[in-house]
């Protein structure tokens, strides 16, 4: 792991505990202790990509004690050959098509190519997404409603477990979240997002993606 990458995922642990807490002054001081005592068991690829980073056991355990294991995911991811930003994208499955409701980026002005950073997610109380990047010293922060407030009784949700090589122009899901009124769900994948007629009949599909960019 470089040290670039870890302090962008020390920063991207203090990012998600200061989104607990709300005291953003607290991010420098939580960043220099995760920075200290957090380390990965794998380092990023050195192909462009992204995938999920892979704690210590520490880290972990803080993650546990912290309740957010289940609800938060933090990817590491190198930037490919000839992109030109990246994107953190949340869609909503509207009418049988994907709406794209929040989100944002950060764009280079020269190449991009091997810049490398973290995406960081967490699953908010009222069920919104709360959404940090990191990359090469700059950072960004968003925020994603909640779902809206109907009588659900199934859910279900999913993760990107492994790295997921990509070139520019490359769009990669990598969380969804599926809530329905029913009493029965069929298991998703992040695959389906190709196939969003594979949610139909569900009430409440949302997706969280990373795209890199081209020029």
């Amino acid at each position: 792991m470089t040290p670039c990458l870890k302090r962008s995922l020390a920063a991207a642990l203090a990012l998600l505990l200061v989104s607990l807490s709300g005291c953003a002054s607290a991010s420098s001081r939580l960043q220099q202790t995760l920075s200290d005592i957090l380390q990965v068991r794998e380092a990023a690829s050195d192909e462009g990509g992204v995938g999920p980073v892979a704690l210590s056991d520490e880290g972990e355990a803080l993650l546990r004690a912290l309740g957010l294991e289940g609800d938060a995911l933090i990817l590491s991811f190198r930037m490919p050959e000839g992109a030109a930003g990246l994107s953190l994208n949340v869609y909503r499955l509207e009418d049988g098509a994907w709406t794209l409701c929040d989100g944002g980026g950060l764009t280079w002005d020269g190449d991009a190519a091997q810049a490398e950073g973290t995406v960081s997610l967490r699953v908010r109380e009222d069920g919104g997404l709360a959404l940090h990047l990191r990359v090469d010293g700059a950072s960004a922060s968003y925020s994603a409603q909640a779902a809206p407030e109907d009588a659900f009784t199934s859910s279900t949700q999913g993760f990107l477990q492994d790295f997921v090589p990509a070139r520019a122009g490359d769009e990669i899901p990598v969380a969804f979240w599926v809530r329905d009124a029913g009493t029965a769900m069929r298991s998703y994948a992040l695959d389906d997002f190709a196939d969003p007629a594979a949610f139909d009949g569900m009430d409440f599909v949302q997706f969280a993606t990373v795209a890199f960019e081209a020029p």
